[in-house]
């Protein structure tokens, strides 16, 4: 535990400066992106001056545990007093969280005095239909033959989709330019465009998958494609792209994917892309280095709350460290190096 010496000082000083410190340590140690500081420090501005204006001057390093999260329990039952519901209260709270965490990683404090609040009751919300298990998503890719390019194409739309949580209309028009190279070529930085809602954003994808979209674009060069065609395209029966690379349609992109969950062997009522966006956002809840506003941020959502409609039952939170460590199975699914590096197609889908 413990940082740099400026951190020794956080929060021993005027609010300002504060939350400077605090934008200091979500930008160096959580490494968090402009927009998701900012909601973060929106918050704990709030909650600096609603001590302030209550009288609330002790430096948090000279309180106890107790009487730190008793503020807290305090502060959070005055916003509920003013008509925040359980959404917000629930985004508050983990900013709070944050703000601890970066006391206790600077030696401010001793122990997170928040980690004890019991996480606060959410409202009803509009089920958005169970998520995929790990295995199913499995089973699905298992049934891609990649060493034809065709079937490279069928597994990036899962990649974009479960694995990015990109919406359906992202995922078709992702053209090869969006699809940048970073840590050393390891890693797939996606410069995602979303036109209904005007917005952009940057998603990564981990080192394995990031194997499997390289293949297909360098595949699709191959074939003729430069890099402002789209990624994903319709193909002739020969396994050819179709003429003029025609972006791969809406109805097409769903096919796929009820056609793999077909061959997988699950049977659900309703089976489309939406359902692996569903899946991502409890993939990203499952591991420990993704709280609600950084879910949030990866999936495109300016409206926050929006996250509460997938939130999965508390017993499924943090398990596993990260995305790569959760779907570990991934890499083993085409083991060969062949596999990786083919450019064909699959055989009848459309």
């Amino acid at each position: 535990m413990g940082g740099p010496g400026g951190a020794q000082v956080i929060m021993k000083s005027d609010p300002k400066r504060q939350l400077k410190q605090f934008k200091q340590y979500l930008q160096n140690i959580k490494r968090l992106r402009a927009a998701t500081i900012d909601k973060y420090l929106r918050t704990v501005a709030e909650f600096l001056a609603w001590r302030e204006v209550h009288g609330l001057t002790a430096l948090f390093a000279s309180l106890e545990p107790v009487a730190l999260r008793r503020e807290v329990e305090e502060y959070l039952g005055s916003c509920r007093e003013h008509g925040n519901g359980n959404m917000t209260l629930r985004l508050k709270l983990t900013a709070i969280k944050s703000l601890f965490a970066g006391l206790v990683w600077g030696d401010v404090i001793i122990s997170n005095p928040t980690s004890r609040i019991a996480c606060l009751p959410r409202s009803p919300v509009l089920l958005r239909g169970a998520p995929l298990s790990r295995d199913e998503i499995l089973a699905m890719f298992k049934q891609i033959d990649i060493t034809r390019e065709k079937g490279l194409r069928d597994a990036v739309l899962l990649i974009l989709g479960v694995f990015a949580g990109l919406r359906l209309n992202e995922i078709i028009s992702l053209n090869i330019d969006d699809v940048r190279n970073k840590e050393r070529g390891k890693l797939l930085e996606l410069h995602v465009t979303n036109f209904e809602k005007k917005s952009k954003r940057l998603v990564s994808l981990w080192e394995a998958p990031s194997k499997i979209v390289r293949s297909l674009i360098a595949a699709r060069m191959g074939t003729g494609a430069r890099m402002g065609d789209p990624v994903l395209v319709s193909y002739e029966k020969n396994g050819r792209p179709r003429r003029g690379n025609r972006r791969l349609t809406l109805g097409a992109a769903d096919n796929i994917v009820k056609q793999l969950a077909g061959l997988a062997g699950i049977q659900r009522t309703t089976i489309n892309t939406r359902l692996l966006r569903t899946t991502h956002v409890h993939d990203l809840l499952r591991c420990r280095c993704y709280d609600e506003y950084q879910v949030a941020d990866r999936l495109g959502w300016k409206r926050l709350e929006s996250l509460f409609a997938y939130i999965p039952k508390k017993n499924a939170r943090n398990k596993f460290e990260s995305l790569p460590d959760y779907w570990s199975g991934f890499q083993d699914i085409w083991s060969t190096k062949k596999d990786l590096t083919a450019d064909g197609g699959t055989a009848d889908r459309s």
